[in-house]
């Protein structure tokens, strides 16, 4: 089975929301088992087809073994049981639950669509998949501390909150996830995609379809050439217009919706991590719509602080440039481009003998 996840958000009030119910229902008139994802179902989700199975990632978890592991630990050091009760209230606690389940419902469900809310709420939920990913598998190093002070309970269960956050994120870069962005055709909503966007892509989800909502307005036609970004256009997405007005029903947005779903994440054809020469690599990220006084770049370790119109986003390159010596950053208007010097011993090749 051929697993498609799609990623919606877009601005505030541009139907980010209608989009995602509007692409469900068309999925699942056309006889496809379709699962829809919120991030915070607020009342506002349209009408879905009973067929639809609608999931909020935002319900609080039965943090079962978490709770009791922690109680334990509370107990053991003099804490306060209340301590117990407001841990899953804690934000990084429910970020991992809903990470956690949005992989476990990816991996089960043929076609994911999910509503990630505005352009805010999806960075913070895309963001925090990294930094999660990032700060938790670097708290295993710190396992036999934990063993030692509360017993094997919590670093059994930090294991596999690691996997389960891990698993998120593969199933977030995988070739079969797009994210698409809906916008209205106004100069504040292009505005906020063209500030927004580029940190999302940083995550290394694969860009999908622009969506010019239409509805109640004309179709976008020529834009000023400060409204339209150099060079590229909207590329790596791909535009598609059509008005998203509820109670039209799905026909009004069929063709796009069919070319939505039935489209691949779109590639390069080729792979992001590229072989320069026998001692370097260079990787190449998405950052579209921006230029060098948009974007500061700082080494933090091993790792990459990329700030794109004053946002901080942590960045973690692919194992064989992270064992490299940075030596040049460049952005050409539509990717990040990053090289490393690889040492003779990172590099491990055919012709390792040869080399030796």
């Amino acid at each position: 089975m051929t697993v498609r996840t799609h990623l919606v958000t877009g601005p505030g009030g541009a139907g980010v929301t209608t989009a995602c119910a509007a692409l469900a229902a068309h999925a699942a008139a056309a006889g496809t088992t379709v699962t829809l994802a919120v991030l915070h179902h607020d009342g506002s989700l349209p009408t879905v087809p009973p067929t639809v199975h609608v999931e909020d990632l935002s319900t609080p978890a039965p943090w079962g073994l978490w709770a009791d592991a922690l109680a334990l630990t509370v107990e053991r050091y003099g804490g306060d049981a209340d301590t117990v009760e407001q841990w899953p209230m804690l934000p990084t606690a429910r970020r991992c639950h809903a990470l956690a389940r949005l992989a476990a419902i990816c991996r089960t469900s043929g076609l994911t669509i999910v509503d990630l809310g505005d352009l805010r709420a999806a960075q913070d939920f895309l963001g925090a998949a990294i930094q999660l990913s990032w700060s938790l598998s670097r708290l295993l190093g710190v396992q036999p501390a934990l063993t030692r002070g509360t017993g094997g309970a919590i670093p059994r269960l930090l294991r596999e909150t690691v996997d389960a956050v891990e698993t998120a994120v593969d199933v977030l870069r995988a070739p079969t996830t797009a994210l698409h962005v809906v916008s209205r055709p106004d100069e504040r909503s292009i505005r906020r995609i063209r500030y927004g966007v580029p940190g999302l892509l940083l995550t290394e989800v694969h860009p999908g379809t622009l969506w010019w909502n239409t509805a109640g307005v004309a179709p976008p036609g020529p834009m000023e050439p400060s409204d339209r970004p150099d060079g590229h256009g909207w590329s790596p997405f791909i535009e598609e217009t059509a008005p998203l007005d509820p109670p039209a029903g799905i026909e009004q947005i069929a063709a796009v919706a069919t070319a939505i779903l039935d489209r691949p994440a779109r590639h390069d054809g080729e792979s992001p991590l590229v072989d320069l020469s026998r001692g370097q690599v260079s990787w190449r990220l998405p950052l579209p719509w921006t230029q060098a006084d948009n974007v500061h770049l700082v080494h933090r370790g091993e790792d990459l602080l990329v700030t794109v119109h004053g946002v901080e986003h942590l960045v973690v390159p692919p194992a064989v440039l992270r064992r490299g010596i940075p030596v040049q950053a460049a952005l050409d208007g539509a990717a990040l481009t990053v090289q490393a010097d690889l040492p003779a011993q990172a590099w491990r090749g055919r012709d390792d003998e040869a080399m030796a």
